[in-house]
């Protein structure tokens, strides 16, 4: 229909027009039924006819409200509540100068509405848009309402488009892409609930106001580069399954990302918050978050932030064997110094450990084998680092493994002792000036407290032991050994036995070390 038609119709109201609506899908079904109908989508998603038939359905059922580039005024209210609109639908350029109701209107086909104005309340509640919806440099001068089941079943452009009042697009749904580059909102905006199931983009948005997008979810990649945030914004409990990208973004007011789910690549790269930034229990499943040359003026807040169990450069096996890119660990830099920042002592710790696991990979970006590092100290300190305290944050590990270095000396010991061993001692005769070998059996002892007493004694470097009483190692060392063939009676130690020692105490120093720097760690003592 031409302008003069749609307008006509129009006039009759929603029972005859969607008598006729509903005969235009009729014709469409008997076409599709006879094989008749052709039609194929354009670049940007659009049906386009591609026979005569067709394209004569088309005409017909077109309704077209608009004459291009030519603005043009509805004065009275506009409700087209629970129209149905089978084919394209035009209101470009349009002025609405009182109430227009398209709430529970059905739009079977492409609808636009570029250049329209609407300078009273809006209502597009409970509509749905089975073609593209076009909304690109639209003004909403009043209170505009896409919320409750606001379906889009194809992509929806709000390009350019500027809304002045409050704006709810909560609760709806948007079946493929949204575009809402460019938006100005002078006015509080609300998301909450709204679901994105492919990309949408945020890009160069202002948010002049408070806005929500309180679990808000969008399934694929979700852009908010450059835009402006200038009053309170909350993404509480939102998700993001595919890559979430902040770049440049700047933040103005509080800014609240708590418990939100970032399944992908989280990137907040050169952001600048000016005020609370939280992050409270933000979860990354995939990939450490990017906060590379961000600034914040205050410390943001990371109390509970999780990254998963996949995330890089992963745990002690993974970490060495998955091909690791370098930027991952300015990543986790970035991450501890915002750490430092907040004075999150826990967390710090933890992108430290973080950021000395993204050193171990053997293998590069390129998923090539580089085994240099196997003969660098560096690695192989890192690797024992890791291994026995998890980079200073445990406790537990160095104490088994100073409870192991114990029993294994232990067990040396008991390997070495010689459990029939006499001591000897020489003595003479002086009447006959002959010289006689007097054999002594030791004092009866427990070979196994002796050995318990002695890898212990050594592994603490004799803490806590009276200087006045180290016969007491003596007698552990005799009864193990026995003792040399002189006055002193000093033990027979065997060689293997000191060289096990040395390295029993050396061992033992770097554990006890670390067994200190767990605890100081996790009791946060400077």
């Amino acid at each position: 229909m031409n302008r003069e038609e749609t307008l006509a119709r129009y006039a009759l109201g929603a029972g005859a027009w969607n008598k006729w609506a509903n005969e235009m899908l009729a014709d469409r079904k008997k076409l599709e039924d006879a094989g008749e109908w052709e039609a194929e989508r354009n670049a940007i998603g659009t049906l386009e006819p591609k026979n005569s038939k067709t394209q004569a359905w088309f005409l017909k059922a077109e309704a077209n409200f608009s004459t291009p580039r030519y603005h043009y005024a509805f004065n009275d209210n506009v409700n087209c509540e629970t129209f149905i609109f089978p084919a394209n639908t035009r209101f470009d350029y349009a002025t609405f100068e009182n109430e227009v109701w398209f709430q529970k209107a059905v739009f079977c086909q492409l609808v636009s509405f570029k250049y329209a104005t609407f300078n009273n309340f809006t209502s597009f509640s409970d509509a749905t848009f089975k073609g593209n919806a076009l909304f690109k440099e639209t003004t909403f001068n009043q209170e505009t309402v896409f919320n409750n089941h606001t379906r889009f079943y194809r992509d929806a452009s709000f390009i350019n488009t500027t809304f002045k009042q409050v704006t709810s697009f909560e609760g709806a749904t948007f079946y493929l892409r949204a575009y809402f580059t460019d938006v100005t909102f002078d006015c509080q905006v609300s998301f909450d609930s709204s679901v994105i199931h492919e990309d949408a983009s945020f890009d160069r948005a202002i948010f002049c106001k408070t806005v929500q997008f309180e679990n808000f979810t969008v399934t694929r990649n979700v852009s908010f580069d450059q835009a402006t945030f200038s009053q309170t914004v909350r993404f509480n409990n939102s998700t993001f399954n595919g890559d979430a990208s902040f770049i440049t973004s700047v933040f103005m007011a509080y800014t609240n990302f708590k418990e939100v789910h970032f399944n992908k690549n989280a990137n907040f790269t050169a952001i600048r918050a000016h005020s609370a930034f939280s992050l409270e229990g933000a979860r990354f499943k995939q990939h450490v978050p990017n906060f590379t040359q961000a600034h914040f003026e205050e410390a943001p807040r990371l109390d509970h932030i999780e990254l998963g169990a996949n995330v890089e450069p992963g745990g002690f096996w993974r970490s060495l064997f998955t091909p690791r890119s370098p930027d991952i660990k300015a990543r986790y830099q970035a991450l501890k110094r915002l750490a430092i920042q907040a004075h999150d002592h826990e967390n710090e710790q933890e992108f430290w450990a973080g950021e000395l696991r993204s050193d171990r990979s053997l293998k590069t970006e390129d998923n090539k084998w580089k085994l240099g590092p196997i003969g660098s100290a560096f690695w192989w300190g890192n690797i024992a680092y890791g291994f026995f305290s998890n980079y200073g944050r445990s406790i537990l590990r160095p104490f088994m493994a100073l409870i192991t270095v114990i029993s294994i000396m232990t067990g040396i010991h008991l390997w070495a002792h010689n459990p029939s061993h006499q001591t000897e001692r020489a003595s003479t005769d002086p009447k006959n000036k002959i010289y006689v070998i007097k054999k002594e059996t030791t004092t009866p002892c427990s070979p196994i407290f002796s050995a318990v007493h002695l890898a212990t004694s050594k592994s603490f470097l004799y803490l806590g032991s009276d200087p006045s009483k180290r016969s007491v190692y003596t007698q552990s060392y005799t009864c193990l050994y026995g003792t040399k063939n002189d006055q002193l009676k000093t033990p027979n130690i065997p060689k293997c036995i000191i060289i096990a020692e040395f390295f029993q105490t050396l061992l033992s120093a770097i554990l006890i070390f670390l067994l200190l720097l767990g605890i100081r760690n996790k009791f946060k003592l400077k």
